[in-house]
């Protein structure tokens, strides 16, 4: 495989082509493929008359041929077009820009892939990341580029990032450094989870520094972990009250302009509480009752999607007043979800709530 030449790793961009060797070898090998078709139409012959069953079915075999690889030729020319780009903004792919900003979790990973044309699997380079736009992959064999390369390149592109940008990054001797996800954890026995959590409580106990370092930096990097600890700090809700509502309502001032808001949404979903009526957890309540006035839709709807977990029936009537506002609101997705949030919640009176036929219908969508 061809190879670019990089750019000193100062640079604020580097531009990788695709791999014109291999676009030639997908290209030969598709060739052979188209040409077999046209090969089993000739040996068949357009004696029509004299076909037997078999016959129209190497037809329609060899017509199928033709056409699918045909079109695997062309898309494979069109890519010769394409561009990967690193930089001290982000990473482009395929012409969608992500920025450092809203990319989580990139790395270069050995990842078996399978080869249509020549029909066989191999071990390949993939450039994976998770960002606002979703998860991608970029199998690094069709650039001119290589593992070691790429890997270099995307963790001086972050560092400059994070120091341009004044990122905090987490220091090496963390004592959270190396705890477990959410979904490991699921995954344990019941005495392997129950013990993960003795062990994180101790952690934080001993270490409350370490742990609001660690809930603090790099946070798009270790949502997973995160999950699992605000869940294990819940379980102990009074002790940690305090810092878990404090945590709550920085997530969500973050989710404001955050790239990945849906993300940080569902991490502070998972905080749950003991008991609302503490003056700490009314804060939560209140805080989500002021960002229901706020002018983006959006973010009106994340305070409604929470809101419900930290009121009951001894919330200050103000705020479920404000929630019933909501149902004038001109977005009708605040409408609807404001009418969901009331008919759910049993202890709000609904008797004279009412939304229009046609809300409740788009609503939805």
């Amino acid at each position: 495989m061809d190879h670019f030449n990089s750019r000193p790793t100062s640079a604020k961009e580097v531009v990788i082509s695709y791999s014109l060797n291999y676009a030639l070898a997908r290209i030969a090998a598709y060739s052979i493929l188209v040409f077999a078709g046209f090969y089993l139409i000739y040996n068949i012959k357009f004696d029509y008359a004299n076909y037997k069953r078999a016959d129209y079915a190497y037809l329609v075999i060899a017509i199928g041929m033709i056409f699918y690889f045909g079109n695997d030729i062309i898309k494979e020319i069109s890519k010769l077009k394409k561009k990967l780009i690193l930089s001290d903004k982000g990473i482009t792919v395929e012409n969608i820009f992500h920025s450092w900003k809203s990319i989580r979790k990139e790395t270069v990973i050995k990842k078996e892939e399978h080869s249509k044309s020549a029909g066989f699997d191999y071990i390949g380079a993939i450039l994976q990341f998770n960002s606002s736009k979703g998860a991608v992959e970029v199998n690094l064999f069709a650039y001119k580029t290589d593992e070691e390369t790429v890997t270099k390149l995307i963790k001086s592109f972050r560092n400059q990032y994070n120091q341009t940008n004044r990122v905090e990054t987490l220091s090496s001797n963390n004592v959270f450094n190396n705890i477990i996800g959410f979904d490991a954890y699921l995954d344990l026995k019941e005495k392997e989870a129950i013990k993960k959590e003795e062990e994180i409580l101790r952690l934080a106990e001993a270490n409350e520094n370490d742990l609001i370092e660690y809930c603090r930096t790099d946070v798009y990097n270790k949502l997973d972990q995160l999950e699992f600890l605000y869940y294990v700090l819940s379980e102990d809700y009074k002790r940690w009250e305090s810092f878990l509502v404090a945590e709550f309502i920085r997530m969500f001032e973050m989710s404001k302009t955050s790239d990945d808001a849906t993300s940080l949404i569902e991490l502070i979903e998972t905080i749950t509480q003991d008991d609302n009526e503490t003056l700490e957890s009314q804060k939560i309540a209140q805080y989500l009752s002021k960002e229901l006035d706020n002018k983006n839709p959006e973010i009106q709807l994340n305070a409604l999607f929470l809101i419900e977990y930290w009121i009951d029936e001894n919330t200050d009537q103000t705020i479920i007043a404000k929630i019933k506002s909501k149902l004038q609101d001109p977005d009708r997705r605040v409408r609807w979800n404001a009418y969901r949030l009331i008919k759910d919640c049993t202890f709000i009176e609904s008797s004279n709530i009412k939304l229009s036929f046609m809300d409740k219908i788009k609503g939805r969508f």
